[in-house]
C-alpha cells in the first residue's frame, strides 16, 4: 500500500483537476450570464474546458487508474470517509 501512495496521490490530483474544470465552467457560465464575457470568448473557453475534461477522463480511464480508484474507494469506506461525500453539491 505504501508503494502505491504516489499513484494514489496522482489520482487524487487528477480528481482535483476535474473539480477545478467543473468550477471554471460554472464560473464561465456565470460570467456569460452576467454579460462579463463575450459570446465568442465564452465558446472558446468552453471548448478549452471540454478538451481538458476529455484529457482527464482519458487519463483516468485505464485499468491502472481503475485499480487505484477502487483502492481509494476501499480506503474511504474503511475510514468512514465515503459518507462525507455522499451527496453532490449543487453549485448553480
Amino acid at each position: 500500500m505504501v508503494n502505491l501512495a504516489p499513484n494514489i496521490y496522482e489520482v487524487l490530483q487528477l480528481y482535483a483537476e476535474q473539480n477545478q474544470v467543473e468550477c471554471d465552467r460554472l464560473r464561465l457560465q456565470r460570467q456569460y450570464r452576467d454579460d462579463l464575457v463575450e459570446k465568442e470568448d465564452f465558446y472558446m473557453q468552453d471548448l478549452e474546458l471540454d478538451h481538458r475534461e476529455e484529457e482527464l477522463d482519458n487519463t483516468l480511464d485505464t485499468p491502472e487508474y481503475d485499480r487505484i480508484e477502487d483502492m481509494i474507494d476501499e480506503l474511504e469506506e474503511r475510514l468512514g470517509l465515503h459518507t462525507l461525500f455522499a451527496e453532490e453539491l449543487d453549485l448553480d
